[in-house]
């Protein structure tokens, strides 16, 4: 009898990851979409400070991140009564890989300032965090693959880690705002749009 139960419940189990119709995935969806799309648009307006076209703006460029996060927070407060919340086995797999990737990048993001503020070099953190973001979004997309075996998951995953390369190469640069920029739009922002649509479809 035990053994037949065991068989009921993997069974039930398989069938929760395989009928995932994806519609939990909304929240996470709206999420990738906004923190794309509005720190896309501050890491644009942070290469066109520190290339020089806008250069007198730079004693307020910090206040864009907070006024960035605090509107994002905002938004998904208020979305939340709207959407549905992760059911599915798969769908909570996926957002635990994405949220993590924001735990993970708050602690990374102090432990990056901490680092800086011992060496006296408040340029480092600025330098190292896309790195890190990027290696870590490629993680939890890699994770995405492995659970819906969707190829456009695995290919987001490997751009998010040429990403983290590329930013590498162009540290400390202006252009590695440029790159940031253009990888928060393709690689978090258009796929969480996407991941949206297809929810609420």
């Amino acid at each position: 009898m035990s053994g037949a139960q065991d068989l009921k419940d993997d069974l039930a189990f398989l069938r929760d990851l395989t009928q995932d119709s994806g519609r939990g995935l909304a929240r996470d969806g709206l999420a990738l979409a906004l923190i794309g799309l509005s720190f896309g648009v501050v890491s644009l307006v942070y290469w066109l400070i520190f290339s020089g076209p806008l250069s007198v703006a730079r004693g307020v460029s910090w206040w864009l991140w907070v006024i960035a996060l605090g509107g994002d927070i905002a938004v998904m407060e208020l979305a939340k009564r709207g959407l549905p919340a992760p059911s599915g086995a798969a769908a909570r797999a996926l957002s635990t890989a994405w949220n993590g990737v924001g735990v993970s990048l708050t602690a990374g993001g102090l432990g990056l300032w901490a680092a800086a503020w011992r060496i006296h070099d408040a340029t480092f953190i600025l330098g190292t965090f896309p790195i890190l973001l990027f290696a870590l979004y490629g993680a939890a997309w890699s994770v995405a693959f492995a659970v819906k075996r969707l190829s456009w998951f695995a290919w987001i995953s490997a751009g998010c880690f040429a990403a983290a390369i590329a930013e590498g190469m162009l540290y400390r640069t202006p252009h590695q705002w440029l790159a940031l920029s253009i990888g928060l739009f393709l690689l978090v922002g258009l796929p969480g749009l996407v991941i949206l649509k297809k929810a609420k479809a």
